[in-house]
């Protein structure tokens, strides 16, 4: 919470923007992984697959893809800083 703050305070490029970016792409990944590639993996049901699709995904794409448009973080970036 504190870093999405700081993201709109300190402004396009900063840390926090980043911060935030990589968080919400982390749990956007998460989804995936394990959540969706169990449940077809195993042919079941995981819990909190549900969760992840319905909510977690639009909601991490909505913050990422808003991001981009906004210039608030760069892709090339934001995939140098996941990597670490």
């Amino acid at each position: 919470m504190v870093s999405a703050w700081l993201g709109t305070v300190e402004g396009k490029a900063s840390l926090s923007a980043y911060l935030v970016a990589g968080y919400a792409f982390a749990i956007l990944l998460n989804v995936f992984v394990p959540h969706a590639a169990v449940s077809v993996v195993f042919r079941t049901y995981m819990q909190g697959t549900a969760t992840a699709v319905l909510l977690n995904l639009p909601v991490t794409i909505g913050l990422v893809t808003r991001a981009f448009r906004e210039h608030y973080i760069e892709p090339h970036a934001l995939l140098v800083y996941d990597t670490l």
